[in-house]
């Protein structure tokens, strides 16, 4: 019986995971993603990177604030790479990123995001049993 619910959550996290939705767009093409991102939902599919033949699946979305030469930017897409986490990334000439990733439908669009959940909630579940 213990086998079977933690079998049935672990799946419907599997299930959830693949289908994640994200908000993509970028403010120096697209202006209201800075303020106004809602109608730039995507369904994150996997991809192919740096010319190989094997698909990456989507682990996340992420939001990539940009400040150079004092101007800023923000980039909203799917991640397939990284820790669900924030980090600081200083570059030369006064360039500077910040990026959040995170791990759930549509979280990359505030500036702080939720902790990652799902280990919380299996690990409550799997103690509850």
């Amino acid at each position: 019986m213990r086998l079977l619910v933690v079998s049935t959550i672990l799946l419907s996290v599997v299930a959830c995971a693949s289908a994640i939705k994200c908000y993509a767009c970028n403010s120096l093409i697209q202006k209201d993603c800075t303020e106004k991102f809602e109608k730039y939902i995507m369904k994150c599919v996997p991809r192919k990177f740096g010319g190989s033949t094997t698909s990456v699946a989507p682990i996340g979305c992420r939001k990539t604030l940009q400040y150079a030469s004092g101007e800023s930017s923000v980039i909203r897409e799917c991640a397939y790479f990284g820790e669900a986490e924030e980090k600081n990334q200083k570059g030369s000439l006064g360039v500077s990123r910040k990026f959040h990733q995170c791990t759930e439908d549509l979280c990359n669009s505030a500036t702080s995001f939720k902790i990652l959940l799902v280990p919380t909630v299996l690990i409550a579940f799997y103690n509850m049993l």
